[in-house]
């Protein structure tokens, strides 16, 4: 998509004349049908998602494997090294507050 055609479709609709006295705004109406033929034409392609984790490593570091849950979130994504840094004791997934952590050992 080129986005010169949209600016210049949505400046021919804004600016009526060459003088700065004739110029005014769009109707608030007219802003909903702008570029709606250009957004029908976007391709939808459905993405599937998994509920199985892609990578078994630390969200943080990327290189220790996560082995650690947050309490009371759940998330396994953390390495312990990573969790002991961390000043604001927050997930890096979800951003809430943990209070406490514990380890998993997967088998």
């Amino acid at each position: 998509m080129n986005c010169f055609v949209h600016w210049s479709k949505f400046m021919y609709k804004y600016y009526t004349s060459l003088s700065d006295e004739d110029i005014y705004p769009i109707p608030p109406d007219d802003y909903s049908n702008l570029f709606q033929d250009e957004i029908e034409d976007i391709p939808y392609y459905p993405v599937e998602q998994s509920d199985k984790r892609t990578s078994d490593c630390c969200c943080v570091c990327l290189v220790e494997k996560a082995d650690h849950t947050f309490i009371p979130c759940g998330h396994l994504c953390c390495c312990i090294d990573c969790i002991l840094k961390q000043q604001s004791k927050k997930c890096p997934i979800c951003n809430t507050h943990f209070d406490s952590y514990m380890k998993i050992i997967i088998p």
